[in-house]
């Protein structure tokens, strides 16, 4: 469904979309580093899992009336240069795909409990540059931020 609608309801184009999604996922091992990550980040131990928490970009807000996150990325203050030169891409990655992965399950959920397709999540990106009142280096933040979204 998310294919779909990503491209307007063109079944050709989203079906090309949903086979490319699915040999990309397979050729870089993408269920399987989910669910690494996912364990390394529910024990909350290592270096990696204690980063990303330091780090934190997004914060749930509540829920929807459809039962669905309310999801808040803090980009403006989130150091992706930071995290990326501690972590690496990949790992960066995987942390980035398990946020965006939670969102669509909790979607899928929700489609099936109320039998009806949900219209969507709301992401909310505070992209605000707060001056004195800010993180240090908005602009820098920002450029780093621009530089890795691409990968993504």
């Amino acid at each position: 469904l998310r294919f779909l609608r990503a491209q307007q309801g063109d079944c050709h184009r989203a079906a090309a979309a949903l086979r490319a999604s699915a040999a990309w996922r397979a050729d870089n091992g993408a269920e399987r580093r989910l669910a690494e990550w996912r364990a390394e980040a529910a024990v909350g131990e290592s270096l990696k899992a204690k980063l990303v928490e330091r780090f934190r970009i997004h914060t749930e807000l509540g829920t929807d009336r459809f039962g669905l996150p309310a999801v808040l990325f803090r980009w403006s203050a989130f150091d992706a240069g930071g995290l990326e030169r501690a972590l690496g891409t990949e790992a960066m990655l995987d942390v980035l795909v398990d946020i965006h992965e939670r969102v669509a399950e909790a979607m899928h959920v929700a489609m099936l409990e109320r039998r009806a397709v949900t219209p969507g999540a709301l992401y909310v990106w505070d992209v605000g540059n707060y001056g004195r009142h800010g993180p240090p280096n908005f602009f820098g933040r920002m450029w780093a931020l621009v530089r890795f979204l691409p990968k993504v």
